[in-house]
């Protein structure tokens, strides 16, 4: 089976970008945060923030702990390294750092 064109974008930004001297990382507009998962499983010491609307928010943690729960090979990062949270406004600059907080606080 071919590769999708997301999971082929997500390895080419992981090989591309050296994350390792961030502690968090946050996608706004995240949707499901497999973008993000596959960040945060090449770099260990990263902890992400998957920020998008409250509904899509919602949608992405039930995603990601439903692939946990099936152990599927979807690139999810073990632990609490990934925290999600929504809002309507992607300026809400304060929703996004209280969601910072919240991960710093694990």
């Amino acid at each position: 089976m071919p590769a999708s064109a997301s999971s082929t974008t997500n390895a080419a930004v992981v090989e591309a970008y050296d994350f390792g001297g961030l502690r968090t990382l946050v996608d706004v507009g995240g949707n499901l945060g497999v973008a993000l998962c596959s960040i945060l499983k090449a770099f260990p010491a990263l902890r992400g923030v998957v920020f998008d609307l409250p509904h899509v928010a919602q949608r992405a943690r039930e995603f990601i702990a439903a692939q946990r729960r099936a152990e599927a090979q979807l690139l999810v990062p073990t632990g609490s390294r990934i925290a999600f949270t929504g809002g309507s406004d992607f300026n809400d600059h304060q929703r996004i750092w209280a969601a910072l907080d919240k991960v710093h606080a694990k």
